[in-house]
């Protein structure tokens, strides 16, 4: 007894949906090739606030930065800025709108150097568009915050 099997229209179909799905899983990937190529070094300062000492101290430059929701690579600390967090406070006395400072809590500016591309006025850090305004989760190997980025550097 013998056993032919003869190629049908189904065999055939799963066939290119198995070679469909492995060029759909590669196209990112070399996608992410082509960033390296023409990349412009950029920094840009991204602001955290309301965070405590401890996140403070985790902070150092030269550590990497990745967008914490998406994992993706975001640059290098390059410097930051500590200042007071302040809230705005109504005084009933004086009749005007006060900013206080808030003890033990900060805001922080961080500045990142990052490898980018800018196409037609878009800038692409690792898949990741950068533009003034935009809210991003950060994280680094010991620390992780929400903010705003508020100045970029060509």
């Amino acid at each position: 007894m013998s056993f032919k099997k003869k190629v049908g229209i189904i065999d055939i179909l799963i066939v290119l949906i198995i070679i469909g799905a492995v060029f759909y899983l590669v196209k990112p990937f070399k996608e992410n090739v082509n960033f390296t190529k023409n990349t412009k070094k950029i920094t840009y300062t991204f602001e955290t606030i309301e965070v405590g000492e401890e996140f403070i101290d985790q902070l150092k430059a030269g550590k990497d930065v990745y967008n914490s929701s998406k994992n993706y690579y975001l640059g290098k600390i390059k410097n930051f800025t500590v200042n007071p967090y302040r809230e705005e406070f109504e005084n009933m006395e004086k009749g005007i709108i006060e900013l206080v400072e808030i003890p033990g809590l900060y805001s922080v500016l961080i500045d990142i150097e990052a490898d980018a591309v800018i196409e037609n006025d878009v800038i692409m850090v690792d898949r990741e568009e950068i533009r003034v305004g935009s809210y991003l989760p950060i994280k680094g190997k010991s620390f992780a915050s929400y903010g705003y980025i508020v100045a970029i550097e060509r």
